[in-house]
């Protein structure tokens, strides 16, 4: 497995876990935090995972105009 396929195989596992305490967070409030924590996690993750480097850094390189950007 490769970089992408780990990472993408690691956001899915995090979405996932947003989308089972979704289902029963107004049940407690053990369960909303379940759910918070759980979105929280997927949310910091992002970045780093969706893209190698992290994903705001490689948008910010494009709005510069850096070239190398495109090659990464």
């Amino acid at each position: 497995m490769n970089a992408f396929e780990a990472n993408a195989t690691e956001l899915e596992k995090l979405r996932q876990r947003v989308d089972e305490t979704f289902r029963q967070r107004s049940e407690s409030p053990e369960n909303r935090a379940a759910w918070q924590e759980a979105a929280r996690a997927f949310h910091a993750a992002y970045d780093k995972l969706a893209f190698p480097g992290g994903l705001n850094r490689e948008f910010e390189l494009l709005r510069v105009g850096d070239v190398t950007a495109i090659d990464r």
